[in-house]
């Protein structure tokens, strides 16, 4: 089955890429912070801030080497404080999975997506 393999070796089963993807082809992997779940399994990556929102708490996280674009301050993880057992500190390490169903992923060049029935919409 299709895969997409981080730095660091975590992979993720994607059936949906299109056919057109070849194997050790460079990509660029989007998540939105709402679609990372708590996983023993999950990519590590270190807690630098929180911000307290009410009903959620955000967490700023650092990832591994090569793990983010050069550009992207930070990754954000969005925690719903209804669903919790503990909220987490600063500076602890923590372990998320990202959800296979709604990763996008790009070429590198980030111009077309790799998912299959997604369209482009130019302007």
């Amino acid at each position: 089955m299709p895969s997409v393999v981080f730095e660091g070796g975590y992979h993720v089963e994607m059936p949906n890429l299109v056919d057109t993807v070849t194997e050790g082809q460079k990509v660029v992997v989007s998540v939105r912070p709402e679609e990372f779940s708590l996983n023993p399994e999950g990519m590590e990556c270190e807690i630098i801030s929180r911000t307290f929102l009410g009903k959620y708490t955000n967490y700023f996280l650092r990832f591994g080497e090569g793990m983010v674009l050069e550009d992207q301050p930070s990754i954000e993880y969005s925690q719903d404080l209804g669903h919790v057992d503990r909220i987490f500190a600063v500076g602890e390490k923590i372990r998320l999975r990202p959800n296979p169903n709604k990763i996008n992923v790009f070429t590198q060049d980030m111009e077309q997506s790799l998912i299959k029935d997604v369209k482009r919409y130019d302007e």
